[in-house]
């Protein structure tokens, strides 16, 4: 839920007045990818934002995808997009920057950590730490960090900054190789095996665009031609922890004469708390009206706290949440991106 709560921030919406119909090419994808119903499609003709989970093979995992029609043509959003910094602000996100190529911690100065990201670094060790970090790490803020001295604070974000530039750095230079193994549990997690496997069980619909699955799996290497590459952190307010994060989006066009005619995909490099992986699929469709857009957005997650003990409760709750989570978001921001557009 709190991944689907944040990555459906990208959206920024707009509600079109009265009932329109969509190419038949776009329904029948829409119906044949992703489970549409009539009802469903329905609700989209008429303006409203329509959602639906989406079934997975792996219990951590929720899948959510959730559609609305956008009073922009594709290109525009795909323009504003780029921007991530500032499409993405909203009370909930409480920190973003970009990294510039190559990266420098001086990109990363805005960010500071909160008292519980204190407290947690506090008491990190190996195998015991409630922040999610690779053994490097956790030894470098050990090392680095004198948690009696007045300047403790400031050292810690400091070296924290470091940590996520740094990161951002490797993954720039090896793609997935560089990625961490979180070893803040006494069970090591490859984040590059975690994405893997998620992106490729079902429903597996980065391959449906194979150049964009290629751009991003096989990162920095058989990059798609005409794609925009942002690496960008950003601390956001998900409850009940906030959560920094580092994340990999891509935008690029499709040219394969289907309904699709942008695609972007959000990436997550790191995540302080929740995710083992995570990987946010937008997709821009042809419309009856070309001033306008389908927008189709699919967000699938695995999630440590849908392991273990009441893990199938948990799972239920947490992706009915979801689903009204990214509902309620795309209903309270559809007018943002039209007013933007304008004022361009």
């Amino acid at each position: 839920m709190a991944q689907i709560a944040l990555t459906v921030l990208l959206l920024g919406l707009s509600a079109l007045g009265g009932r329109a119909a969509q190419p038949d090419e776009t329904l029948a994808f829409l119906r044949t990818h992703f489970r549409f119903s009539a009802s469903e499609l329905r609700d989209l003709a008429e303006g409203r934002a329509t959602v639906r989970a989406m079934e997975v093979t792996d219990g951590r995992e929720i899948a959510i995808a959730g559609a609305v029609r956008v009073a922009i043509p594709p290109a525009e959003y795909a323009r504003q997009l780029q921007d991530i910094v500032e499409f993405k602000r909203h009370k909930a996100v409480q920190q973003i920057g970009a990294f510039n190529t190559p990266p420098a911690v001086s990109d990363a100065a805005g960010l500071t950590l909160d008292r519980d990201h204190l407290s947690d670094l506090r008491n990190c060790q190996v195998q015991r730490c409630d922040v999610q970090l690779s053994r490097a790490a956790i030894e470098r803020l050990s090392a680095s960090v004198n948690w009696s001295s007045p300047t403790a604070a400031a050292d810690a974000n400091r070296v924290f900054r470091e940590i996520l530039t740094d990161q951002a750095a490797r993954y720039l230079q090896s793609g997935d190789a560089a990625l961490m193994t979180y070893e803040n549990h006494r069970d090591p997690l490859v984040m590059a095996d975690e994405f893997r496997a998620m992106v490729d069980a079902p429903p597996a619909l980065l391959r449906r665009f194979p150049a964009l699955h290629q751009h991003v799996s096989s990162f920095p290497r058989n990059r798609a031609a005409r794609t925009e590459d942002v690496i960008y952190w950003s601390k956001e307010d998900v409850g009940p922890k906030v959560i920094i994060s580092l994340t990999h989006l891509v935008i690029t066009p499709v040219n394969d004469g289907g309904p699709v005619v942008f695609a972007a995909t959000s990436k997550q490099l790191y995540g302080s708390h929740y995710f083992d992986s995570s990987l946010g699929l937008t997709l821009l469709l042809r419309d009856s009206d070309p001033g306008s857009t389908v927008l189709l957005y699919f967000n699938r997650s695995r999630l440590d706290v849908l392991s273990g003990f009441l893990g199938g409760l948990k799972r239920a709750i947490v992706r009915s949440r979801g689903r009204s989570a990214m509902e309620d978001t795309l209903t309270r921001i559809r007018a943002r991106l039209p007013a933007r557009a304008i004022a361009k």
